[in-house]
């Protein structure tokens, strides 16, 4: 048996992580998926679905980007944050 890949083993876990932010940031359960759950690393654009019973976000950003955790990556969650509470959260008064 073949050791995994370590390359591979450290995407996981940015994918991870990267879920774990969004749900920190948002503050309400939500759904997310990866590149249409296809499992890959690649060296170009990620697409990121978003969603509840509300209804369904879509995102993007850059394999590096999301690597590095640089003022990017804080500016995609900014803008996932931003949109799941315009589109994605129940407005009381």
């Amino acid at each position: 048996m073949t050791n995994p890949n370590p390359d591979l083993l450290a995407f996981e876990g940015e994918l991870k992580r990267a879920s774990k932010d969004i749900h920190e940031r948002c503050g309400v359960d939500l759904n997310i998926l990866w590149d249409d759950g296809k499992y890959r690393m690649t060296g170009a654009t990620h697409e990121v679905k978003v969603w509840n019973g509300l209804g369904t976000v879509h995102f993007r950003i850059g394999h590096g980007d999301l690597m590095e955790r640089g003022n990017a990556y804080r500016l995609f969650l900014e803008k996932v944050a931003s949109e799941v509470r315009q589109k994605l959260v129940v407005q009381t008064s």
